[in-house]
């Protein structure tokens, strides 16, 4: 198997043997593909900071963010003084029953 996951036949003829050299350039390449796809989800990940940011200096986006103290978070707290931190069913219906 390739390091990108492809599978390799092992009966691969002499006119497809590649050298060291070739090797080296794809698995540069690979890495090189692997290293933008990580650079790309932190650029994801600063923009919806920044997006989350703006909103908080909104008065609607404060407003917003401090009902969720009130209605979320003391949900979340209570469940895991209880002891629920975590559900063995899936679905809405199957956990309000658990």
């Amino acid at each position: 198997m390739a390091l990108d996951g492809r599978k390799i036949a092992g009966n691969a003829s002499l006119e497809q043997n590649r050298d060291e050299e070739w090797l080296k350039e794809e698995v540069g390449k690979l890495l090189a593909e692997a290293l933008e796809r990580i650079e790309e989800k932190k650029r994801q990940a600063m923009v919806n900071q920044e997006r989350m940011e703006r909103k908080l200096l909104t008065k609607r986006g404060r407003e917003a963010h401090k009902q969720r103290g009130s209605t979320i978070e003391p949900v979340f707290g209570q469940m895991v003084m209880r002891g629920l931190v975590r559900f063995m069913l899936r679905g809405s219906n199957k956990v309000r029953a658990e």
